[in-house]
């Protein structure tokens, strides 16, 4: 899958993978210290 990429496009597809994981990890990380525990 990666032999027939030229090296852009690979560091665009890994950098693109960091930010949506990131983005994510970010995001329900916020999210848990807004609402207060329910238990």
């Amino acid at each position: 899958d990666w032999s027939g990429q030229n090296a852009s496009s690979i560091a665009s597809e890994v950098c693109g993978f960091i930010t949506v994981l990131s983005g994510t990890i970010i995001l329900h990380s916020t999210r848990e210290r807004e609402t207060p525990p329910v238990a």
